[in-house]
């Protein structure tokens, strides 16, 4: 009895560290618009890509930024900026979120004499067939002049978990030694 439990243990810690060396976040559709956006750009993915979406926000405006994955891909770290052209009063109203209502201001805004840029990102997550996620922008007060925002990222296959090469092996080794005891 002692010979079955200790492969059985081997296999288990091997499927756990796989499973935990994967990290997958999975956005689904149907994630309710948390704002009513006056400025929508939607775009089907693949994996592949190097996307970059503009828009221009001014007064009230709110955008939305909607991407939907035409396989199962890797979405890179989304790189977010914004300019404007006065000295950053403008970029400070602005909020940003994936997939939920917008709280998030631009972490840094670097005025530049009468203009300024500002940046952000959302860190990288997987998508399955299918499967959409949502950028939407927002302003906390109106915006006098123009802001402009973008979002850009690449698309990967997603990795095999680093795990997974050790699960096979384990259990080919296995395999091999209990042949080995049959003969």
């Amino acid at each position: 009895m002692k010979n079955l439990i200790k492969p059985f243990v081997v296999v288990a810690a091997l499927i756990a560290a796989s499973a935990a060396s994967a990290s997958t976040v999975i956005v689904g559709p149907g994630t309710p618009t948390p704002v009513s956006a006056n400025k929508v750009s939607t775009a089907d993915i693949s994996i592949g890509n190097a996307v970059s979406v503009t828009e221009t926000l001014l007064g009230t405006d709110t955008a939305e930024f909607t991407f939907t994955a035409l396989e199962r891909l890797r979405v890179s770290t989304i790189a977010l900026a914004g300019t404007d052209a006065n000295n950053g009063t403008e970029l400070a109203k602005v909020r940003y979120a994936l997939n939920g209502t917008p709280v998030t201001p631009f972490p840094l805004i670097v005025p530049n004499g009468q203009s300024a840029s500002a940046s952000g990102f959302i860190p990288s997550f997987n998508l399955d067939l299918g499967s959409s996620f949502t950028i939407f922008w927002d302003l906390v007060a109106p915006a006098g002049t123009p802001i402009g925002i973008t979002a850009s990222f690449n698309t990967t296959a997603v990795p095999v978990p680093a795990a997974l090469p050790l699960l096979v092996g384990g259990v080919a080794l296995l395999g091999a030694v209990a042949r080995k005891k049959r003969s």
